[in-house]
């Protein structure tokens, strides 16, 4: 979600009474989050464009019951030298994503008290 819906989460939690909680992700760092789930901000793809300005995605993640990776092999490292100034290395993975719960992953256009 972007940060001016993570605002308008907050404030749609403080107006119900809720706390916003706070908890330590895997590296350490304070991060918000709600019932214990983490809360991502993603504002700006490589290019610099804005994504996921009104929408909130929420994802379960679980090996082969929920939303899971996949890979149909081992991932392979071919060094294929110097090329000009610099090493050149190729890296092939095949790997995709599946989901195999139908309410393993879900999508919030807006939040209607607040009309984002």
């Amino acid at each position: 979600m972007s940060k001016a819906m993570r605002r308008a989460l907050n404030a749609s939690m403080r107006k119900q009474g809720q706390a916003i909680e706070t908890i330590a992700d895997v590296f350490g760092r304070q991060v918000q989050a709600y019932a214990g789930i983490q809360i991502g901000v993603i504002e700006h793809d490589n290019n610099g464009e804005a994504i996921l300005t009104d929408d909130i995605y929420a994802c379960r993640f679980g090996a082969g019951s929920h939303v899971s990776g996949l890979q149909v092999g081992p991932l392979t490292v071919t060094d294929q030298g110097m090329v000009d100034v610099w090493y050149q290395t190729m890296i092939e993975w095949y790997a995709s994503i599946a989901v195999f719960h139908p309410r393993a992953a879900a999508r919030l256009k807006s939040l209607p008290d607040y009309g984002m």
